[in-house]
């Protein structure tokens, strides 16, 4: 459901809502479709933004004026100090990003080539797609090392974790 276009442009202290006015507000602003998917195999990050695969999730938004809030979690691992990004892409179209940061927290481990940590990331990006269309959001990643890890904190597989991408499909 679209935004009611025939609510009053503003509002005064001391004015009373319509019935009319209150039925246009409930139909206002609503989630009106979720659509998530959890990655739970474990995907290298390099140094390049590169998509990771499996981690991406399509929804058909009912109206050309919804917007599609894309709430990306990820499990990271690396070295101790290693900086990952993510990035969220509706199609081939980069929309939003993690902030920068190294992975310092986690559970921590001794393994050859130094101790590798595990942290999360978790961002959110509001995209106005326009369209009625199958629309698919996609996370890439990149590193400042040769190899990151998404839901491992290095090699050994006994350290995983899981990821996920939610798309909110909201009236606008």
């Amino acid at each position: 459901m679209a935004t009611p276009t025939n609510l009053p442009a503003s509002f005064s202290p001391g004015n009373v809502l319509t019935a009319e006015n209150m039925n246009d507000l409930r139909g206002a602003f609503r989630v009106l479709q979720v659509v998530s998917t959890n990655l739970t195999t474990a995907q290298t990050i390099g140094v390049a933004y590169a998509d990771i695969t499996g981690f991406s999730a399509s929804i058909t938004p009912q109206e050309t004026s919804s917007k599609i809030m894309v709430v990306v979690t990820a499990t990271l691992g690396g070295p101790s100090g290693a900086t990952i990004l993510l990035r969220a892409l509706r199609g081939a179209t980069a929309i939003g990003q993690s902030t920068a940061g190294s992975i310092t927290n986690g559970n921590a481990a001794f393994v050859s080539g130094g101790i590798f940590v595990m942290g999360a990331a978790t961002f959110t990006v509001l995209d106005s797609p326009s369209t009625t269309s199958a629309t698919t959001y996609k996370v890439q990643g990149i590193t400042d090392i040769a190899t990151a890890y998404v839901n491992r904190r290095n090699n050994d597989a006994n350290f995983g974790g899981t990821s996920s991408i939610t798309l909110y499909e909201v009236s606008a």
